[in-house]
């Protein structure tokens, strides 16, 4: 389920945490350590799209999604109250697996868009 985040890279200390990490066969290579701290890079592709294809600008309070392919997408970006998009698009929250905070959905994307957080 780790591809479900676009993670590269973690730095870890707590035992418990080194624990569940390393007993990922393939998941982590441990780049460096730095007394009790472990440098780790995350080995999988990393892409910003659970389904789709497309192009990802990421910034403050912005996602400008380009080049899409697909009838449907679901982006790697967590649902938030007061998500808006320019121009208008289809989007709803969907759950996945076991995370209880629900991803970004958009269906019949067009070939770019941008989201944003509107306070209420």
């Amino acid at each position: 389920m780790v591809s479900l985040y676009n993670i590269g890279a973690v730095v870890a200390f707590h035992p418990a945490s080194l624990k569940r990490l390393q007993s990922l066969p393939g998941l982590i290579t441990v780049n460096q350590r730095i007394g009790p701290v472990h440098l780790m890079k995350i080995n999988q592709t990393l892409n910003w799209f659970v389904q789709g294809e497309g192009k990802v600008k990421a910034g403050l309070n912005r996602i400008e999604v380009l080049d899409v392919k697909g009838d449907e997408l679901v982006l790697k970006f967590h649902w938030t109250e007061g998500l808006a998009s320019t121009p208008h698009v289809d989007m709803e929250p969907v759950i996945i697996g076991d995370d209880p905070i629900p991803f970004i959905k958009v269906r019949n994307p067009p070939s770019s868009f941008v989201l944003k957080i509107h306070p209420r």
